[in-house]
């Protein structure tokens, strides 16, 4: 490319003769509906923008009002541009390839050449490093979810009884981080090992809905357009509130074990079916410390049922069986009354739990999305979407979000974070003032670029170098070609790239179903292609999605699709992308190849449709 030529949305959008940043105006929403249009069709497709009357006016994706990277006044000139992908009746080795890039190229950096104890944002892989750690808030992060399990009565003590299988737990932990990426406390769970469970005998049925980014994105613009009051909130230990249909044996916690049945409280004996058939009766223990609120079976005088009669007579008895021989006189294990993170049904029992609870309030699941609720009452309108323990809502007015909270309060233990900042992954940020709702994925990306060593490289100004061609042919051929790709990190940078598109960043669409193409053997010209779309986040950082405005009050939705022809140099397969909108910004979006090669573009975007 020559030094003089730009980019058409570099452009619209930067002031290529100033040093200062450019403030986006209404007028620059231009980008939208066009330059989405031209990533979905990088490679040279057919372009046919006559269906949008004024594509001025459909535009979604702009820059936000700060822009942080701004290109030098006199930008270093950018390699030769190579020619457009190859039409039919075109030699494959006439189509020229991308620049070769040295296998030394930018590495990503595990977590522990990045993170050590003294750094904010390091995490114990186990509970030893946990427990060990000079700082007390990871223990203490320890100490707050052992204390949970004790008050809603997750699980009673047991003798371990003869010759059975436990599953295993351990503890995870992680960062709670802040719209900014900023630690602003510290997590720990007690995570059971659910791979052990045996299906058809503890669990059946496993699926459990979790609301779409698309919902989540039309729940925002609705909300912004229609002056609704957004808010959050979190579910604490949201799995606990469920019970589970049949009870687990699972080993006691690392570092809180209990080794004596002294001052436990007998409770009822359970039944838990066995793998041979035969049935498991348990008498079962309230651990120290534990909520008898929520133990209702305590017993005082506690004496074992007798065998069922169902079980042959010549078999060895349960009750006999369960005694304890002189090496596991000591040995206790728990059974299980509650869901518990990490059992394979866990988030199906959590769900529902909540909807049965959301449907006594009144509130109707979308035929579209379970994990949407509404309901109209008194003539409050009230939206609900939950993401396993995480909900986001909209009310009407900020009366109704008082209520709303306080009827689930009623019901589960929630915790108010009031307005809506950050959810899933998505920054929101709101101007009451204009009415306009920015949804970015900003601290992501500068997480992205750290990682791969990419933050100091030269920005890219289009999400992949013009006429790019990739194919199946540049994936390495010989052991040794394959075995120096494998220290290269494509499949990470990769992941991370599809992430930020799927939550904000649908100029990246296009890019991602390319690069995914080659994942399972990507070359050294793919991967210079993931460099570059690195190059290019690091140019627009910036980007965010808008919501609302003047003009934009509208909350019908309006969708665009186009396809090529035999974008797929490999299979001579179809591109096609869509984009739908609605209050002035991009809701829901994608690029898929298509299944079967078709005979012409308009038969591409009969096979997409």
């Amino acid at each position: 490319m020559q030094k003089n030529r730009k980019p058409r949305f570099q452009a619209e959008f930067l002031n290529m003769n100033q040093s200062t940043p450019t403030v986006a105006k209404d007028e620059d929403r231009a980008y939208g509906l066009a330059r989405l249009h031209t990533t979905l069709n990088t490679t040279g497709s057919d372009v046919n923008m006559s269906r949008s009357s004024s594509p001025a006016s459909e535009s979604t994706f702009v820059s936000a009002p700060s822009s942080p990277t701004i290109p030098p006044s006199n930008p270093a000139p950018e390699p030769p541009s190579v020619p457009a992908p190859r039409r039919s009746g075109q030699i494959a080795g006439d189509a020229p390839a991308i620049e070769r890039v040295r296998l030394n190229a930018p590495l990503a950096m595990s977590a522990e050449n990045i993170l050590t104890p003294g750094n904010e944002h390091w995490v114990p892989r186990n509970a030893s490093k946990a427990l060990s750690h000079r700082g007390p808030e990871w223990k203490a992060a320890m100490q707050k979810e052992y204390d949970m399990m004790l008050k809603m009565g997750v699980w009673k003590l047991v003798e371990r009884p003869k010759g059975a299988k436990t599953m295993k737990c351990r503890w995870v932990f992680a960062n709670k981080t802040d719209a900014e990426g900023k630690v602003i406390g510290r997590k720990a769970r007690i995570v059971a090992k659910g791979f052990t469970q045996i299906p058809g005998l503890h669990f059946t049925d496993t699926f459990a809905s979790v609301v779409r980014y698309e919902s989540v994105r039309m729940l925002v613009s609705t909300a912004v357009c229609s002056g609704m009051f957004l808010f959050q909130g979190d579910y604490v230990s949201a799995y606990l509130n469920s019970p589970i249909p049949v009870p687990i044996l699972m080993e006691q916690v690392e570092g809180w074990e209990v080794t004596s049945l002294d001052g436990c409280v007998p409770s009822q004996p359970v039944s838990m079916p066995r793998p041979d058939g035969l049935v498991y009766e348990l008498v079962t223990y309230i651990p120290p410390g534990g909520d008898m609120r929520n133990w209702s079976n305590v017993l005082l005088d506690l004496s074992l049922p007798p065998v069922p009669s169902s079980l042959d007579p010549a078999l060895p008895s349960p009750a006999n069986d369960l005694k304890p021989t002189a090496a596991d006189e000591k040995s206790l294990v728990v059974v299980l009354d509650r869901a518990l993170y990490g059992t394979v049904d866990g988030a199906r029992n959590w769900s529902i739990v909540l909807s049965t609870e959301m449907k006594d309030l009144g509130y109707y699941e979308s035929c579209a999305d379970q994990s949407i609720r509404t309901r109209l009452r008194d003539g409050e309108h009230t939206i609900t979407a939950t993401y396993s323990d995480n909900v986001t809502g909209a009310t009407t007015t900020r009366e109704g979000y008082e209520v709303a909270m306080r009827e689930l309060s009623r019901k589960f233990e929630v915790k108010d974070m009031g307005k809506l900042k950050f959810v899933i992954g998505m920054g929101i940020d709101r101007n009451w003032e204009t009415g306009v709702a920015r949804v970015h994925v900003q601290p992501f990306l500068e997480r992205t670029l750290a990682r791969f060593r990419m933050t100091d490289c030269a920005p890219k100004y289009t999400p992949l170098p013009p006429g790019i061609v990739l194919t199946a042919s540049m994936s390495p051929s010989t052991e040794l070609e394959k075995e120096q790709m494998a220290k290269i990190p494509y499949h990470e940078a990769l992941g991370c790239i599809m992430y930020a598109q799927y939550v904000a960043r649908p100029d990246l669409s296009f890019a991602v179903t390319l690069l995914s193409c080659f994942a399972s053997n990507p070359g050294q010209q793919h991967w210079a292609a993931v460099l570059h779309v690195l190059a290019y986040i690091k140019a627009t950082m910036h980007f965010a999605l808008m919501y609302g405005g003047e003009g934009y009050k509208s909350i019908a939705p309006l969708g665009y699709t186009d396809a090529n022809f035999a974008g797929d140099i490999d299979t001579h397969r179809s591109y096609a992308g869509y984009l739908f909108l609605q209050g002035g910004g991009l809701t829901a979006w994608g690029t898929k190849l298509l299944p079967r090669p078709s005979l012409s573009t308009s038969e591409s975007e009969q096979i997409f449709r």
